[in-house]
Order: C-alpha cells, then sequence, then structure tokens
C-alpha cells in the first residue's frame, strides 16, 4: 500500500466559483502548482498528465460538477467534507495554495476519507425539498408580521375567514383596512404646513395621533 501511495499523484483542488488552484504530490515532491480557471475541461487536461491520478476537493456551494466531469472522464476525483478534514492551529491563515497543498499532503497520507455524492436526480428532488422548506418559512414569516401590524390598530387575524376582524369580531372590509394600515405604517412625524394671518408660511411639526 505504500508503494501504491508513493507512486500515485495526489491532486488537491480548492475550487472556488471562477478559479481552481491545483497543486500535485508525488512521494512528498511537488510536481505541479497552478492557478485555473473553473472550467471542467482546463482541469481535467492539467490532470491527465499524470495517468492514475486520483484528485480531492472540499465540498462546497460550487456543487459537484467537477466531480463527475472527472469521473466521467475516468479520472479518480473523491468530496471531502470540509468540517472532516484535520486542521492544525497554524491553519487558521487561509489562502487558496495552501488549502489546495495541504488537500493533496493529507490526501497522499490517506487520512482524507471521501463523502458520498448524490445522483443528479437525488440532487434535484433535495433542491426541491429545500426550496419547497424556504417557502414554507417565508409564509410563516409573512404571517406573523401581519399578525403583528394588526395588533397595532387593535385588529385580530383570522386564518380561517381569510380576512381580518376588529376587537368585536365584526370582518374588517377593505375600505376600513386600507387608511388604518396606511396608518399603522407611518412611523416617522409628518411637517404640515399652515399660514397664520399675516399670510406667511410657517411649518408645524405634528406625530400621528
Amino acid at each position: 500500500m505504500s508503494d501504491f501511495r508513493a507512486a500515485t499523484v495526489s491532486v488537491g483542488l480548492d475550487v472556488h466559483a471562477r478559479s481552481v488552484h491545483l497543486t500535485a504530490l508525488r512521494a512528498g515532491e511537488l510536481l505541479d502548482e497552478r492557478s485555473l480557471p473553473n472550467d471542467p475541461e482546463l482541469v481535467e487536461r492539467a490532470v491527465s498528465r499524470w495517468p492514475g491520478a486520483r484528485c480531492r476537493y472540499e465540498a462546497g456551494p460550487t456543487g459537484f460538477g467537477l466531480y463527475r466531469h472527472l469521473r466521467a472522464r475516468g479520472i479518480v476525483c473523491d468530496v471531502v467534507a470540509p468540517g472532516l478534514v484535520p486542521s492544525m492551529p497554524s491553519d487558521r491563515v487561509k489562502t487558496d495554495r495552501r488549502d489546495s497543498r495541504k488537500l493533496a499532503r493529507l490526501h497522499a497520507a490517506g487520512l482524507l476519507e471521501a463523502i458520498h455524492v448524490p445522483s443528479p436526480e437525488l440532487e434535484a428532488l433535495r433542491d426541491l425539498v429545500r426550496a419547497r422548506e424556504d417557502a414554507r418559512l417565508d409564509r410563516m414569516l409573512a404571517g406573523t408580521a401581519c399578525r403583528s401590524s394588526c395588533f397595532v390598530t387593535d385588529g385580530r387575524f383570522r386564518p380561517s375567514r381569510g380576512g381580518f376582524s376588529d376587537a368585536n369580531g365584526s370582518l374588517i372590509s377593505d375600505s376600513r383596512l386600507r387608511p388604518s394600515s396606511r396608518h399603522s405604517m407611518t412611523t416617522s412625524t409628518r411637517s404640515i404646513s399652515s399660514t397664520d394671518g399675516s399670510g406667511n408660511s410657517r411649518d408645524r411639526w405634528m406625530t400621528p395621533p
């Protein structure tokens, strides 16, 4: 196993939205280190120079497109969870070069455990479930804000009746609700202009009653 690892090129990839920093090591020797645009074709071309190379990169917002592209081209590539990557106190300073070197070094030592990458279909289903949950939370927050606004005007929200009611339980019509809503949204003072007996204009500052 040690001979196999020594002969294998370990490639660490620090993947960002616009760039990929690549570090290639073999038996502790630095073979190459470069920064590339985030283009799977360019990354594939760079890694293909070492037959049998094995790549690793951390899961992140860029998704699994690079993983699937390299796997489809016969290049061994795995994704690791950022929280499972061993770290040292000196790793507080993070740069693309340091991160890619760290991944290549830990990968060569066999200290990185790959995570399961879902299929495109399962990933799409997960995105749908997350979007539904986000919409549910947005609706809940909107309802809370609406009820809070009604309490200011001594109104009550009746979800079962699909509208608003006053303190006596009577349904508030749109004509009654509209002025009240505008009034409750007025949080700053208003300046009104009046004219005194001499015809000179003067400003008065009033707060809503």
